[in-house]
């Protein structure tokens, strides 16, 4: 990473910031409480401390895909998706959460916060919630992946920030534009997109302008 930024920066394009995404398993396991959370034994050693001070040095984010998807369970599915629910307490913080992908995205501040790098802004390189998976299951449609998309651009992008990480917002990537109707493994792998592969839509997220449409 440090080379391809002094290549970037030899090249004058200093406005290209280089990072690389993380899925949450790079966290030791934990109870799902943030303030519990650190990086594997190694990573908190052996990778990160160096990472982390790359990107404080470049100014770049540490990127991470948090995927509540991947870890909801029928009981958690409100608490998921940005729906009413009692949330998890922190006691540690006196925090309550009533969202997961903010107790995810503070779980990764906690873990970079205990090696010293607190400071580093925070970016999510991928996450969505699929419309169709196998029959069955629990969660899955268009009003639920609406429900998480329009809460995860809500969350990101208000300036309102996370309960350890207020009047912040990050950077962030739906997954994924287009559904994947080639894409070997589970049902629900194929169906995270915005749109099918011939152009027309899965539902509206309304991030569209009016009238606008895709060829």
């Amino acid at each position: 990473m440090r080379r391809l930024a002094q290549a970037l920066k030899a090249e004058g394009l200093t406005g290209v910031r280089v990072t690389t995404p993380h899925y949450l398993g790079i966290l030791a396991p934990s109870d799902g409480i943030p303030s519990n959370a650190s990086f594997r034994a190694g990573y908190n050693t052996k990778l990160f401390p160096a990472m982390l001070q790359f990107h404080r040095d470049t100014g770049s984010p540490f990127m991470v895909n948090p995927y509540p998807y991947f870890s909801y369970r029928p009981e958690t599915l409100n608490y998921a998706l940005f729906r009413p629910n009692s949330g998890i307490y922190d006691p540690a913080t006196k925090l309550n959460y009533t969202s997961m992908l903010d107790a995810q995205m503070d779980a990764i501040y906690t873990a970079m916060k205990k090696l010293g790098y607190g400071d580093v802004d925070i970016a999510v390189g991928e996450a969505g919630w699929p419309t169709q998976a196998e029959p069955g299951q629990i969660g899955v449609g268009v009003q639920e992946a609406r429900d998480f998309n329009e809460g995860m651009i809500r969350v990101c992008s208000s300036g309102k920030g996370t309960p350890l990480m207020p009047n912040r917002t990050f950077e962030t990537y739906l997954f994924s534009l287009f559904d994947e109707n080639q894409k070997p493994g589970p049902i629900a792998e194929r169906h995270f997109g915005l749109f099918n592969p011939d152009f027309t839509p899965v539902y509206d997220l309304g991030l569209l302008r009016d009238g606008a449409v895709l060829f």
